[in-house]
């Protein structure tokens, strides 16, 4: 799979702050568009979020530094040959930190998901199951399905949010429910009866002005 284009823009996301949307082009048109996903709070250990800092732009979170990072790599990925673990290396030694702060961990992975996301329609997979092959080094040119129905997963629901996603008290960040039953579709349905009730309960004991929601869509 050969990459003969990438490119990269500022966009906002849900909270109104930049982020990138990368798009990466295979040589037979394959395409694929990532937009990177930014927490509100980060640990001391996550790899580095690449932002600009300067106050009067943004409020100092603009990204175009990681923005410019992709187009002076470009050199490094244009015109090759790469599957997803030989781009993943290439990425990983062209930042050579261990943080990911040289070319911005945003950027790093606006590339590495919008090839993914092309090379599963190269291989015309879902991207599911591009990633499952991957994962288990399955034949990526076997057309027959090897997964006929959603993986078996763990669906993670916020249901109450505190700390930094919300404007209470709370110190725990993210009240979650974790379903450990059923299939997926079991679960969905769990979550949302959980949650419609949870609602309930506390606009009866402590009024509807109490369940606005935060930003991860808990209470």
């Amino acid at each position: 799979m050969i990459i003969s284009e990438i490119d990269a823009i500022q966009i906002l996301d849900s909270r109104g702050n930049p982020t990138i949307q990368v798009k990466v082009v295979l040589n037979d048109g394959s395409t694929g568009v990532f937009q990177v996903p930014s927490g509100a709070s980060t640990g001391i250990h996550e790899a580095c979020e690449l932002r600009d800092g300067n106050k009067n732009i943004y409020h100092g979170k603009s990204v175009v530094s990681a923005i410019d990072n992709i187009y002076n790599i470009n050199e490094n990925l244009i015109g090759y040959d790469f599957n997803q673990k030989t781009l993943d290396n290439e990425l990983i030694r062209i930042d050579g930190t261990e943080n990911k702060s040289l070319i911005g961990a945003n950027a790093i992975l606006g590339i590495s998901i919008a090839f993914s996301k092309a090379s599963a329609k190269y291989y015309n997979l879902p991207l599911y199951e591009y990633l499952y092959r991957l994962a288990n080094e399955v034949n990526l040119n076997n057309k027959k399905s090897t997964l006929v129905e959603l993986p078996s997963v763990h669906l993670f629901a916020n249901v109450i949010n505190g700390g930094l996603h919300s404007g209470n008290k709370l110190n725990v960040q993210e009240f979650m429910l974790i379903p450990i039953f059923g299939d997926v579709k079991s679960k969905i349905r769990a979550i949302s009866e959980i949650y419609q009730t949870l609602k309930s309960l506390i606009e009866e004991k402590y009024g509807k002005s109490n369940t606005s929601v935060g930003d991860e869509g808990g209470f």
